[in-house]
């Protein structure tokens, strides 16, 4: 079974949530969406702000959110 994907970003954009959305198509899994989306400058990371220790939430950063996350001291 397949899906139609879209990812949206999870980043900031200044002070607002980003609007950026990438259509990867049909795929089978979610890995598979985050690999067509890299081609596109997209990347993905493991949240760090969690409500619990288990609550751990995979975000996905379009092109302008990734190069800010690598620019921004850690």
């Amino acid at each position: 079974m397949t899906a139609r994907v879209v990812l949206s970003c999870d980043g900031q954009e200044g002070v607002y949530p980003c609007r950026q959305a990438v259509p990867v198509g049909a795929v089978l899994t979610g890995n598979e969406a985050r690999r067509i989306a890299a081609g596109q400058g997209w990347s993905s990371r493991w949240s760090t702000a969690r409500e619990h220790a288990h609550d751990y939430r995979l975000q996905d950063l379009c092109p302008a959110c990734t190069r800010r996350d690598l620019e921004s001291p850690r």
